[in-house]
């Protein structure tokens, strides 16, 4: 929950949902650290943010999260990156050598069966202000860049993992992650702890921020290019 106005007092629900698209530039040769830039083409990709007076979000299902008003759109500049190791022992095509992890160690493992390789890594991105919604920002915001970096992790421990993504893909599941998530594909999905702020230029000066919380990212594995859903 959060709060806004004059006095702070209007409860509701802020969400943040992002897709974009990275590609890997480099494999460590045992295969443990994947190396990613952001493409040069985001076309597709976008962030967006979302008030809701309930709050109805929930992330084990992956619902809820673009059901309120728009308050903010941007786009994906193709600048930034970031990297992912795994600390399970892995060769493909060959299955994981090491012991495998629950994909939930969230209070109740709700995907008993499903298995994830373990790992941690992170994302810097910016975004450039298309529009928002002035009632929500004090301040104009057109030319400020959004900076947004990301710390994920396997396996979930924090959050649950979701059943599907904000736009209806399918996350947690046999056909999506397969037996062992980040192995079997085609997807793989990360637990993501999130954070943001606008900043002035070159001053990097905190005008307004939003702590995003856990999410979730959804990538397509053990290829040249991945689409990364938030």
């Amino acid at each position: 929950m959060v709060t806004y106005g004059p006095t702070g007092n209007v409860p509701g629900e802020l969400t943040i949902v992002a897709q974009f698209n990275e590609v890997i530039t480099s494999i460590t040769p045992d295969f443990k650290t994947a190396t990613l830039s952001l493409a040069t083409s985001q076309a597709g990709s976008f962030f967006k943010m979302f008030y809701d007076t309930s709050a109805n979000a929930n992330d084990l299902a992956g619902t809820g999260f673009t059901d309120g008003k728009q308050i903010y759109m941007g786009s994906v500049l193709p600048v930034g990156g970031g990297a992912f190791s795994v600390s399970t022992p892995i060769s493909p095509p060959t299955p994981p050598a090491g012991p495998l992890s629950d994909l939930d160690t969230f209070v109740t493992n709700n995907y008993p069966g499903f298995k994830t390789l373990e790992g941690a890594g992170g994302t810097d991105l910016t975004v450039a202000t298309t529009s928002f919604d002035p009632s929500f920002f004090k301040t104009d915001i057109t030319f400020l860049p959004f900076s947004f970096n990301t710390s994920v992790k396997l396996p979930f421990g924090q959050v649950d993992p979701a059943a599907m993504m904000f736009n209806g893909t399918p996350g947690a599941t046999l056909g999506s992650i397969g037996p062992i998530n980040g192995f079997s594909g085609p997807n793989e999905l990360l637990q993501a702890d999130a954070n943001s702020s606008f900043q002035a230029v070159p001053e990097p000066t905190t005008v307004a921020s939003a702590l995003l919380g856990l999410g979730l990212l959804s990538l397509t594995t053990l290829r040249s290019r991945r689409n990364r859903t938030a």
